[in-house]
């Protein structure tokens, strides 16, 4: 049952960075190529 739950933490965690991770991403390229 703890495993359960410190995996499934686990994954939300990496699907939250990786969310984070393309959103500023994309608000970057939007940033940078008006300039470019």
């Amino acid at each position: 049952m703890y495993w359960i739950r410190l995996l499934h933490r686990i994954g939300s965690n990496i699907y939250f960075i990786k969310t984070i991770g393309r959103n500023t991403e994309r608000l970057l390229r939007n940033l940078v190529l008006p300039w470019v």
